[in-house]
Parts: C-alpha cells; structure tokens; sequence
C-alpha cells in the first residue's frame, strides 16, 4: 500500500527566535570563525566587522535565497532581509537574547550531546561555502550526502532544524542552568 500524504505539521516560532535564528544562519554561513564565535572559543567581532560581513553578503549573494534562509519550517525568509540590514539590529539581538555569552552556553551543550544533525550543521560549515563554486562538478554538498548517506534534503531539514531550536533554547533561556562555569542566568 503506497503512502498516504499528510499534510505537514509546521511549528511556528515567534518574530525573536526567528531573528535569532537569522542571526546564527549568518554568522555560520558567512564568517570564517562563526562556529567558534557560536561556540565561545573565539572572540565576537566588532562592529566594524560585523559591517563588512554584511558589506560582503550584500554584494556576494544574489538572493538571501542562496543563504539557506528560505526555510519551510519556521519561515526565516521573511525576516532574513530585515534582520541583515544593519550590524547594530544584529548587536541589539543578540544582547535582547541574553547577549553572546546565552549564544556560547546553549551551542557547547549541543556540541556535548554531538547528536547526528550536530555533526551535519558543523560539517556543513566546514565545506559547504557560500559563493563558492562546486568542486569536481560534484560539490561539496555530495561530500555530506555520501557522508551521512541521507538526501541533500534531508541535510538542508536537519540543519534548518537544529538552528531553529538552537534559536529557541536561546530565547527561552534553556541549556543555561547547564553550565555552571559561565554564570549566565
């Protein structure tokens, strides 16, 4: 017997965890640190930096598209735009979220549970690039799917996924009583 269609159960998160949400999918997708930045094992770069990462995703991307932010979970494309339009709405998100140090605590206890879409997003991130052309006429996206042996798709879910509920134990304030050695509440 074939399989029944359902219709999707789609989990709608509110307006600061998807901007949240945009604010990570940006740090990970176009600085060269932004999982160590993430992950508090490298220092959060200055407003002026922050100016040129958007400088350069302005004139690099085509479409926010091409940045993963057309999500169909949560709907970040709506907001992707917005939120990359200026270094200080990013600054004011990340310290009404707790500040970066909420961020740093959150992504180490993911880091530590090192489920199997953890493992993905970093890799990902390692060698799926934005602007960077495919290698080989394979890409780098092949070397995640013969990898984790599940479809492009199935990658681009866990990743879109994971985000959102990092995004949603930031702004909830989950994950922080974890770990004593920062003393963020």
């Amino acid at each position: 017997m074939a399989k029944q269609w359902r219709p999707r159960k789609v989990k709608h998160f509110p307006v600061q965890v998807q901007e949240i949400g945009a604010v990570i999918y940006l740090f990970l997708g176009v600085h060269a640190r932004g999982l160590e930045i993430m992950l508090g094992e490298f220092p959060f770069p200055p407003t002026e930096e922050l100016s040129s990462m958007l400088v350069w995703l302005r004139g690099s991307v085509s479409s926010y598209a091409d940045l993963g932010v057309n999500i169909q979970t949560g709907g970040l494309n709506l907001y992707a735009q917005h939120i990359v339009e200026s270094a200080e709405r990013i600054e004011k998100i990340i310290s009404n979220a707790g500040g970066i140090e909420r961020f740093n605590v959150v992504f180490r206890d993911c880091q530590r549970k090192s489920s199997t879409p953890w493992r993905a997003l970093v890799d990902w991130y390692k060698w799926v690039k934005i602007g960077r052309p495919p290698r080989g006429g394979k890409g780098d996206m092949w070397r995640l799917v013969q990898r984790y042996h599940v479809s492009e798709t199935t990658l681009r879910n866990w990743r879109e996924k994971l985000i959102l509920q990092l995004a949603d134990d930031i702004f909830n304030g989950r994950h922080v009583e974890n770990d004593d050695s920062q003393g963020v509440a």
